[in-house]
């Protein structure tokens, strides 16, 4: 296994969104809770490696991968597995010392996609799990995008994954409230649109025995894909692709965009 070293280069991040990092510890039904988030991320950790591997292949990169939103940790330690240098950051706290504690301390830290001001510089730079959908604002999406640039190497790939809307209108395939029901707790998922700010607005709500036990709201940016295209060139990069996914998986020969996840590449020059 390849170590990594880049914590000890780090300048670590400042100025974070303190008020969210406060509400981390208030979720335990969300995917701020790192034992909801591992269990999900360990399932599609090996695949979808297997799928950057060759994503990297096709548009050439290296052996060093920054992953921003890194989670708990799973898709590092799968490019570690394979020889890779890789390195995680992730803006919850808890989520980075679930990582430090399986993973180890070297491969993680805390940090805003915004701020990000690592001394290394990368030869990919993925950004999974519609992580990215966090940026609302124009300022936000060039801070993030011109944080990304600036940490990959000449030629360094940046991928990024998130929730394709587009199907909402090819497939008509938008639930306005959904219920689910596993090991006794109730999940009621509620979705609306904000079409003025182009926002999605996703409210969840978990009850036992008719008892509410939590309820939160989550607000996170829709990008339609010319769109995420024109931002990735603003920002300096040359768009190299998309790719199409269901929750199962991405294919290298699914290049329509007709399923829930997108995915693109670019590179910068």
């Amino acid at each position: 296994m390849r170590k990594s070293n880049y914590i000890n280069k780090a300048i670590l991040f400042e100025g974070m969104d303190n008020k969210r990092i406060k509400n981390f510890s208030k979720t335990k039904y969300s995917i701020d809770n790192p034992v909801m988030w591992h269990a999900e991320e360990q399932k599609r950790a090996k695949s979808e490696v297997y799928f950057l591997e060759r994503l990297f292949k096709k548009y050439g990169s290296g052996k060093s991968v920054l992953d921003v939103g890194c989670g708990t940790g799973s898709h590092v330690n799968a490019f570690l597995k394979k020889n890779y240098a890789a390195f995680g950051v992730d803006i919850n706290p808890e989520m980075i010392a679930f990582a430090k504690k399986k993973f180890g301390n070297q491969h993680f830290a805390v940090g805003d996609m915004k701020q990000i001001q690592l001394k290394n510089r990368f030869d990919a730079i993925i950004c999974f799990r519609s992580v990215f959908v966090n940026n609302i604002t124009h300022q936000e999406i060039m801070q993030t995008l011109n944080c990304f640039f600036q940490s990959l190497n000449k030629k360094g790939l940046v991928i990024i994954e998130l929730f394709n809307p587009i199907v909402l209108i090819q497939k008509k395939k938008f639930n306005a409230k959904d219920v689910e029901v596993a090991n006794g707790i109730k999940e009621i998922r509620e979705e609306a649109v904000d079409e003025r700010n182009q926002l999605l607005i996703g409210r969840r709500s978990y009850y036992k025995n008719n008892k509410l036990l939590e309820k939160w709201t989550i607000t996170s940016r829709m990008f339609f894909p010319q769109e995420l295209k024109f931002y990735l060139e603003s920002a300096g990069f040359v768009f190299l692709g998309f790719y199409g996914g269901s929750w199962e998986g991405f294919s290298m020969k699914h290049t329509q965009l007709d399923d829930f996840r997108m995915l693109v590449v670019a590179r910068k020059p």
